[in-house]
């Protein structure tokens, strides 16, 4: 209970500060930030009415205001000396631990899920987060490292001939380990050490993959 109150209470700080330009008297609230705030409204409830408790607060003289903010009620409860002594005390440790990963997946969102490649025996897109290294394919069952699922996309994407936006090229590279920025592809451009190849649908020139992994081995050092 001690180290879950102290856990939440200390997390709890950045997610409830407001956006320096909130609109407070915005006429319509945004579904998705309802549903956020759900978890936290929930456990500053019942971190209140456990801290109403241990402070013997008469049920009849419940105000609101007599409440400090959710940290105060967490950091009192984990040091109150009535807090073992509460007969019903494992129903408030259930609820914090069932309300811990929600508000933590909101105070510190896990990283999104994106398209790093194809499976390596069936072909289905895989998805994975940024540092994720062992995925399995949701369709065949397949176990397979991350690195090897990006490496075989850079290949695949340097056979084909297909022409990227120097972001673009920047990403999947050092996806695959390189070490490489957008500036460094546009500062060859400029250089005259590539040339692109065409330009996309907003004007930004597109470089041919395999010419700029052939200029990146030009400049990187072999040992």
């Amino acid at each position: 209970m001690d180290a879950c109150a102290r856990s939440l209470a200390g997390r709890h700080i950045a997610s409830r500060r407001p956006p320096a330009n909130q609109d407070h008297h915005a006429s319509r609230s945004d579904p998705a930030e309802i549903g956020r705030a759900r978890p936290i409204d929930l456990l500053a409830s019942i971190a209140q009415g456990l801290w109403r408790r241990l402070q013997g607060v008469d049920i009849l003289d419940w105000k609101r205001d007599l409440c400090p903010d959710i940290i105060g009620c967490l950091t009192d409860a984990a040091m109150h000396p009535r807090l073992a002594h509460l007969p019903d005390i494992g129903m408030y440790v259930a609820q914090f631990q069932r309300l811990k990963p929600l508000t933590l997946g909101i105070i510190d969102p896990p990283d999104r899920a994106t398209p790093i490649g194809q499976c390596l025996t069936c072909g289905l897109t895989i998805t994975a987060s940024a540092n994720a290294t062992i995925v399995t394919c949701p369709t065949c069952g397949r176990e397979q490292t991350a690195s090897a699922v990006r490496l075989d996309l850079l290949e695949r994407s340097i056979r084909s001939g297909k022409a990227f936006t120097a972001g673009e090229c920047a990403r999947l590279l050092r996806s695959c380990g390189y070490r490489i920025s957008r500036k460094t592809i546009t500062s060859w451009k400029t250089r005259g050490l590539i040339a692109p190849a065409g330009a996309d649908d907003t004007g930004k020139p597109l470089y041919p993959l395999a010419c700029v992994v052939d200029r990146l081995r030009c400049d990187t050092p072999v040992d």
